[in-house]
This record gives C-alpha cells, sequence and structure tokens, in this order.
C-alpha cells in the first residue's frame, strides 16, 4: 500500500436537495495541497497541483465501483484529468465518521488538519526508488484524518473557570435587588397612612405611594429578568 498525504487548506461544508436526481443530504469537500513526489507525467508531479476531495456519506455502492473502475474494496479514487491538470477524488465514510467529521469541521479551532490516503498497490506503477501514476483512477481503500488542536494550558484552564465564576454571582445579585425592590414596593402600598416599617413615609400621601411603588415594581421585575 501507497500513502499520499495532503493538507486542507479550505473546507467546504454542504446540505444539496437535488430529489430529480437523487442526491440530497450533507456533503463535504476540502481543497487540498500536498508535497506527493507521486510523478503525473516527465514534467509534472502531484505535488504541483491542488487536489479536490470530496466526502460522501454512506457505502461506495456496487454499480458505482463498477462504473468508475474501482479495485474491490476500495472506499473512493483520484482522478488525474491530465487535458486540464486537474486533480479529483471521492471517498465514502460510513454514517458515524461522517457526522464526526462534518462536527469537527464544524468546531474549527484547530490548527492544522492532515489527510492520509492509502492507495492500493495496483493503482500505481514504481520508478527506481519513486512512484508515478498508473492511469485513471487511483483506487483508495484507507483513509486517516488528524485534526491538530492547541494544548489547553492550566493558566488557561483557571481563566476559564474564573470567568464562570464571575458570570454566576452578577445574575444571582439582580435577582437579589429585585427581591428587595418588589418587597420595598409590597410595604409602600400600605404604609402612607401609618408609617409602616418606613418612619419618613408618614409624609407621602397615598398618589405618591402609589406613583413611587411602581417605579419599583418596573424596576425589580427589570432586575429579576435581566442576567447580564
Amino acid at each position: 500500500m501507497t500513502f499520499v498525504y495532503l493538507n486542507p487548506i479550505t473546507w467546504t461544508q454542504s446540505i444539496r436537495r437535488y430529489p430529480t436526481i437523487d442526491v440530497n443530504g450533507l456533503y463535504l469537500t476540502a481543497q487540498c495541497t500536498t508535497k506527493s513526489g507521486l510523478i503525473l507525467s516527465d514534467k509534472l508531479k502531484l505535488s504541483d497541483l491542488e487536489i479536490s476531495l470530496s466526502f460522501l456519506r454512506g457505502a461506495l455502492p456496487e454499480k458505482d465501483r463498477e462504473k468508475t473502475k474501482l479495485l474491490d474494496g476500495a472506499i473512493g479514487g483520484v482522478w488525474w484529468n491530465s487535458d486540464d491538470n486537474f486533480v479529483h477524488g471521492w471517498l465514502y465514510l460510513p454514517d458515524e465518521d461522517y457526522v464526526a467529521l462534518w462536527e469537527q469541521i464544524k468546531r474549527g479551532d484547530y490548527i492544522d488538519c492532515d489527510v492520509s490516503l492509502g492507495t492500493a498497490s495496483d493503482s500505481v506503477n514504481f520508478i527506481g526508488n519513486e512512484f508515478a501514476w498508473n492511469g485513471n483512477p487511483i483506487s483508495v481503500d484507507s483513509v486517516e484524518i488528524k485534526f491538530k488542536r492547541k494544548a489547553i494550558t492550566q493558566g488557561e484552564k483557571e481563566n476559564s473557570k474564573t470567568k464562570s465564576i464571575k458570570a454566576a454571582p452578577l445574575a444571582s445579585s439582580n435577582r437579589c435587588w429585585a427581591v428587595i425592590l418588589i418587597l420595598t414596593d409590597a410595604a409602600m402600598w400600605y404604609s402612607p397612612e401609618n408609617g409602616f416599617l418606613f418612619e419618613p413615609l408618614k409624609d407621602f400621601t397615598a398618589g405618591d405611594a402609589r406613583i413611587s411603588s411602581t417605579i419599583l415594581l418596573v424596576g425589580g421585575l427589570l432586575l429579576w429578568f435581566i442576567r447580564r
């Protein structure tokens, strides 16, 4: 088995719905570069071109395997269009792997990504110590996709915890003030005539108390529902 190592430079995530041609669902495409020295022609190597690689969900249908002349056991293939110097390929992944790959790309925040394609030995020729294109297609019978992310340091973990702790008391503080204002509002509805709870409120008229209590009630309700 010969391996071709690719480095995706862009990912495209699509959701397709073409009922008339029975093409539906999630679709992934990676535009890749490679350092592979696979010889395409006398003056051209695979590393001179970009590779468009698509990922399909499910298993390779047998009719497609026969149509595209892929070898038994292949999960996809790679083709070189010599007229346009265009290299493209596609391969199938099981549902669980496909969803995992979709989520990794959706998450982002990785610093590097590597795609390793295992190609069937019969798909390439060997010239001296180098391997060369043996005609279309190259059958792909295995794949490994790696996402590299920066390790989280202890300091970053502590900062994350601190932010969480600081955010929680703010909402609790708002709720406490809301309760105080609403209780004060309740007291003012009954206090103008008898000075209940607050002695200065004896000088309030009933109208003054109602206005003040309304302001307190609105303020309390706002604080209760404010989370930030």
